[in-house]
């Protein structure tokens, strides 16, 4: 595992106790859980009407995108059979800065379902959380799941914002550049800060945290206006391959096509800059062994509409959200918030 540490002095995917319920053991992730950790992952399709699964070198490598990760490991018989993420941040909501936690990568053993292991995560990741000041909870999950989100909702979580999860081809570019652009591999912050930091949910350290993930920033200028438009390989931490696909092998999926995360979208107002950059990511793709580009963005996002007309597939998404603070409820500005893009 990587041996940075938190903020709180802790180490990634530890948690500070062991709980039994009932000969359940819920402790903290060890590196030699992997291959039980993969095999849940195999074991746990979603997402309809294609079932996918993410496939990984290690289970652990998605929540060590984030800066302070937790996983809950559900041991039983001697073995995991239950695992769930968390990552908290430092982030603000209606100009309060606060703490919030994303919670993702729950599986459970089909063998081991409706015997009480993902409640018994759930209340010693909650009663974790509590112990840390955490101010809320929150998910992201396909609007399809249905089961899910009703579960969600019976536990305190409500539906606070559907995102679009957009996905595109790569594409030739038919006209060449009219306006000046530059790549560069180290994040130019200044300009997505002063379009994003205002947003619900804002964290500075995405660009940063991705780097290593063949990150790229490209920017486009013409007199006083600029766009940008930032990527990383996403296909380098996770890959969404088809739940009736044979388990790759490592080396099988370093040879696949890449699939590339768009995100940190500067100058939405200044359409024709922010177009020329995106005809010339997707031609860039082409030579670059990359099949498919993902672009997640809130619904309510002013974006130009050809963010939205030229996606070749687009999945919904619900933001679940619970306070956990008692007698406090957060002030939403009721704009877009800012989207993580290592989250899904």
């Amino acid at each position: 595992m990587d041996e940075k540490r938190p903020p709180n002095g802790r180490h990634p995917g530890i948690i500070p106790s062991v709980n039994k319920f009932g000969g359940l053991v819920i402790r903290h992730y060890r590196p030699d859980d992997e291959p039980y950790l993969m095999e849940l992952e195999r074991l746990s399709p979603r997402g309809e009407p294609r079932p996918f699964v993410h496939f990984r070198e290690r289970f652990i490598d998605r929540a060590m995108l984030f800066k302070e990760p937790y996983l809950f490991i559900a041991e039983k018989d001697g073995r995991p059979v239950g695992v769930t993420s968390i990552a908290i941040k430092e982030t603000q909501i209606g100009n309060e800065y606060l703490r919030l936690a994303y919670s993702f990568d729950t599986r459970v053993h089909p063998k081991y379902r409706r015997m009480g292991i993902a409640n018994a995560m759930q209340e010693e990741k909650l009663n974790f959380l509590y112990s840390e000041g955490v101010h809320g909870l929150y998910a992201d999950v396909i609007s399809t799941n249905v089961a899910s989100i009703r579960m969600l909702e019976k536990v305190g979580f409500y539906k606070l914002r559907m995102i679009l999860y957009l996905t595109y081809t790569p594409y030739p570019l038919v006209m060449p550049p009219e306006y000046d652009s530059y790549a560069y591999d180290e994040p130019q912050t200044d300009i997505v800060e002063e379009t994003f930091g205002w947003r619900d949910m804002y964290v500075p350290d995405v660009a940063t945290s991705v780097l290593n993930y063949n990150f790229q920033q490209f920017i486009a200028v013409h007199g006083e206006a600029i766009a940008s438009v930032s990527l990383y390989d996403q296909s380098l931490v996770s890959q969404q391959i088809s739940a009736d696909e044979p388990w790759p092998t490592v080396e099988e999926v370093r040879r696949r096509a890449r699939t590339w995360r768009l995100f940190d979208e500067v100058g939405s107002r200044n359409k024709d800059l922010l177009r020329q950059l995106f005809d010339q990511i997707r031609d860039y793709a082409i030579i670059s062994n990359v099949s498919k580009l993902v672009w997640v963005v809130d619904r309510s996002d002013p974006v130009p509409n050809f963010i939205f007309n030229e996606a070749s597939d687009q999945k919904d998404y619900w933001i679940l959200f619970r306070p956990l603070v008692n007698d406090w409820e957060p002030a939403w500005n009721q704009k877009p918030i800012y989207i993580d893009a290592r989250e899904l």
